[in-house]
Parts: C-alpha cells; structure tokens; sequence
C-alpha cells in the first residue's frame, strides 16, 4: 500500500495527465478540462480512467520493467474489450520521468480501482465526462 504523504499528492497534483486524442489534450487533478467532451468518441459522453502501469506504487524501476508492464496492461485491456487511447503523464518540473499509460473511456472508478490494483498502482485519475478530474487512491 502507498503511504499518501503530502508530497506525493502534491507531485500528483502538478502532473499532466495527458490523452492522446486528435489533437492530444491533457487534464490536471481538481481541474476543469472544457475541451473533453468534444474529444471523446462520437458514441457520447463517458469520462473514463487514466492508468498506467509504471512505477508500481509510486517507485521508479527500469525502463524494460515498464515496458513490459505497459505492454500487459494494454493486452488484458483488450481483452476485456475495453476501448482506449494511448495517454502519457508529464511533470512540469521535470523532477519525475514521463509515463506511457492509457486513457480508458467509460471506465467506472470502482473498476479503475480493481485494474490499478492489479497493476500496484499507488493512484488512477478519474475523469467524468465533463473534463473534471479527480485522483483516485488506492489503499
């Protein structure tokens, strides 16, 4: 389990959650993202969860370690027949490397929760489909 201390909701809260659409858009905890809803797919307004498979629990392991994580995460993704875009996280002060993680639209917080788990994710970010994001724990 993470231990959520103030900074690493802090580092959270600063990060750019960023989804690959055309053209990509990014969201931010807490904040207001006006141009969602005119990118999600044309079958309707859905919001969904943000989720990599990096870093378990918050800790940087090696580069193949992600990779293949990454790569497992989009496969079972697919086979649960869940429809996605690629997405990338960012932190504006560059004290965090960037993280590959996929956007999955219509995805409920309970089970952004169940696939942040089994993937030992500290955090999913929730986005309703408005464009307001929330961070979602995972204790």
């Amino acid at each position: 389990m993470t231990d959520i201390n103030a900074d690493l909701d802090w580092a959270y809260r600063q990060t750019r959650f960023w989804i690959g659409t055309k053209p990509p858009l990014y969201v931010c905890v807490g904040q207001p993202c006006p141009d969602f809803l005119l990118r999600q797919p044309s079958h309707g307004a859905m919001g969904g969860i943000w989720i990599t498979a990096h870093n378990p629990q918050s800790q940087q392991v090696a580069d193949s370690v992600n990779q293949k994580a990454h790569q497992s995460l989009v496969c079972e993704l697919e086979k649960a027949g869940h429809s996605m875009t690629d997405a990338w996280s960012e932190d504006p002060q560059g004290h965090w490397p960037s993280e590959v993680g996929v956007f999955v639209w219509g995805m409920s917080v309970d089970e952004g929760i169940v696939w942040g788990r089994a993937y030992d994710q500290a955090a999913v970010l929730a986005v309703d489909p408005q464009g307001m994001s929330d961070l979602v724990w995972i204790t």
